[in-house]
């Protein structure tokens, strides 16, 4: 008998199209390569925004460059009072563009990205 595969708890969720028509505003009122910030009334609904803003920019087949700074800091990473004003920050980029960006802020060293895919753990058998 097979087995069957059970889907991650975050297959099973369904599809976040919240930030499309923020998505399509952009492209058709300001275009790529314009950042844009949104006044946003604390930290998670920020947050939350940031992660719809760059789960749309795939689905449209774009890269994006998003984030949540505070009044204290321009990149709110630890925020020491999340119940404050925010603003998300959003930059939409072509995929080839995206990869240009990257290449010239590491200087093309996988070492200096912020995330290494290469560097990853692929398990005790090395399984990729």
């Amino acid at each position: 008998m097979a087995t069957t595969r059970r889907r991650t708890p975050w297959k099973a969720q369904d599809r976040d199209e919240r930030a499309h028509e923020l998505i399509e505003h952009i492209l058709d009122t300001y275009g790529l390569g314009h950042e844009l910030a949104i006044p946003m009334a604390h930290h998670h609904a920020a947050n939350a925004g940031r992660l719809s803003v760059r789960s749309a920019a795939r689905h449209y087949g774009l890269s994006c460059a998003t984030w949540v700074s505070s009044a204290t800091s321009p990149r709110c990473v630890d925020c020491p009072d999340e119940n404050t004003p925010h603003v998300l920050h959003i930059r939409l980029y072509s995929k080839e563009e995206g990869r240009q960006f990257v290449i010239e802020q590491t200087g093309g060293d996988p070492g200096r990205l912020k995330y290494n895919p290469h560097e990853k753990d692929h398990g005790p058998r090395g399984f990729r």
